[in-house]
């Protein structure tokens, strides 16, 4: 996002040169920087906005805007928690699926899905592994 838009939202001001350009308070860099870190922590730009006022120089935030804060940072933790499990519901399944192609063999030796042989071609492996899938299905 560019300056123009910080402005758009009211989370940035800069007046006019006689020529025209834009012009930006000596603080502007650590305001965009903050803007930024927000912006990524999640923030949306009206919550900026309402926090600007209360952000002091050493980042710290007034009292009361911390509440905002700690709900946006609850937030993030009830979200983080819910895709930990997801991502456990998925990663069990990818888990057991790759311990029993390890550990699989069909009648003939070796496995059906060797995933250490070395990869000589293209058309050999696919060659290769027709063969091996057509003799595990009998």
């Amino acid at each position: 996002m560019g300056l123009r838009y910080y402005e758009e939202q009211g989370l940035l001001e800069s007046y006019r040169l006689d020529s025209g350009h834009r012009r930006y308070d000596d603080s502007a860099p650590a305001v965009v920087g903050r803007i930024r870190a927000l912006l990524d922590a999640g923030l949306p730009t009206r919550v900026i906005r309402d926090l600007q006022p209360c952000i002091r120089q050493d980042g710290t935030v007034a009292e009361c805007k911390l509440e905002t804060l700690q709900e946006h940072l609850q937030g993030l933790d009830d979200r983080i928690s819910a895709l930990l499990e997801t991502r456990t519901s998925l990663a069990g399944p990818i888990s057991a699926t790759q311990a029993r192609e390890l550990t699989h063999r069909c009648r003939h030796d070796p496995p059906c899905v060797s995933l250490f042989e070395p990869l000589a071609s293209k058309a050999f492996l696919i060659s290769k592994r027709t063969q091996r899938e057509s003799r595990c299905r009998g």
